[in-house]
This record gives C-alpha cells, structure tokens and sequence, in this order.
C-alpha cells in the first residue's frame, strides 16, 4: 500500500493492519496523531505488497441474467486468514477472499429470474468462462474460494442456517441498503453495520438490525 492509501484508512483499520504485520509488537491503541502511525507502518517490510481490495465485477446495467449471476459469483462475502480460516480484514496480509455459496448464487439467481432455467452446473460454467479467455467477461474476477458442502457425520454436523424471515446474507443486506458489495463491505470494516452471525462459514444479518432507520442514514 502507498502512503496516501493508509492515509484514508481509520485508526481500527490501520492498528489491525500494524498488529497482522507485527503481531510480535500488538499495539492496543492509539492516541496520538493517525499520520505518526502511519510512519510507523511504513517502515514495516512487505506493507507495500499490500493491495486494497479492488472492484471484482464491472457496473453492468444491462439487467440480463448473466450480469447479475456474475456479480453475485463475484462478490467476496468477506475475507478469511489462508491458513486457520478466522475471518480477516481485506488488508491483511494472509487475507484469502471467500465467495457466496452456489447454492445461495442459485436462490438469489432464481428468484430474480424465475422463469430462467438455471443451475448450479450454470454458475460454475459461467466460473469456468470468467476464469478463461473469455472476453465476453472482462472485469469479473472470482473469490480466491467458495465454501463447499460437506459431509455430514455424527461427531461433527453442520449448524443449522438461521431463518431467512429473520437474517439476511451479506448480499442481500447489501441490497437492503442499496449499497454495492464493495460499499457494503467497506462500512462494515468501519464498524458502520451490526455485528454479524457466522454459520458454516456464511455470515448473516438481522434483518430488524440492518433495516432500522438509523443504520440506513449512516
């Protein structure tokens, strides 16, 4: 990361970024001017090998079926550690990108698009395209995974998903507010939407939580 882009981070964003870079050196806190911790991750090997998260799908208005499955197969639902999978910020170095269940995609897809004959062997198609040569899908760029399902066994079952009458998943909270998920993810790593439900590696939102009036004037 440059200089300028940790100047437009917050004081949480850059302490996590200090302590995920030194966690032999955790700061707890700071108290002084944000520019002066700045300095201090700069001199930080590896900070400039760094990215912000970028767009990883195009602004297509079209409305077409196509457009929306790619986006959603695109949106990261947020950001886990590569090597014990405990969620991250998106600036961390050992940050791994987590996409939206296919048969989430699929839910969403096919409500939208009900008279569509759509599958889950379509989205991985529509995968294996963006992945590929494929010009025709510029710009959309996959999660670095998606989570799988697993098999079930008595000494270890999956949870059970929380009612969609009560919680929302990142993109349709997403949608609920009218933000992009890019927008989305950058309020929630501000700490600007209520803590999230893990399940299954999936997060959820209480619906009452992201549908108060105050949370949609934020």
């Amino acid at each position: 990361m440059t200089y300028e882009e940790l100047c437009e981070l917050t004081v949480l964003e850059l302490l996590e970024l200090h302590n995920a870079l030194r966690p032999e050196d955790p700061l707890n806190a700071w108290r002084t001017k944000p520019a002066k911790l700045v300095d201090r991750i700069m001199v930080i090997p590896g900070v400039h090998r760094i990215k912000p998260p970028a767009p990883t799908y195009p602004n297509d208005t079209s409305g077409s079926l196509k457009a929306y499955a790619c986006a959603l197969l695109c949106t990261v639902d947020y950001y886990e550690h590569a090597a014990d999978g405990s969620e991250v910020s998106p600036l961390h170095p050992k940050a791994r990108s987590v996409g939206i269940p296919y048969p989430k995609v699929l839910d969403l897809v096919t409500a939208k698009f009900p008279d569509a004959n759509t599958s889950v062997a379509s989205l991985r198609w529509y995968c294996v395209q963006i992945s590929g040569d494929n010009h025709q899908f510029d710009g959309y760029v996959l999660p670095s995974r998606r989570p799988r399902k697993r098999r079930e066994t008595p000494e270890r079952q999956r949870e059970p998903l929380p009612s969609s009458h009560d919680h929302f998943t990142s993109a349709e909270a997403a949608e609920a507010l009218g933000l992009s998920m890019d927008a989305f993810y950058a309020r929630r790593s501000k700490g600007r939407l209520p803590e999230p439900l893990k399940v299954n590696g999936q997060l959820f939102f209480k619906k009452s939580e992201i549908e108060s009036s105050g949370l949609c004037s934020v």
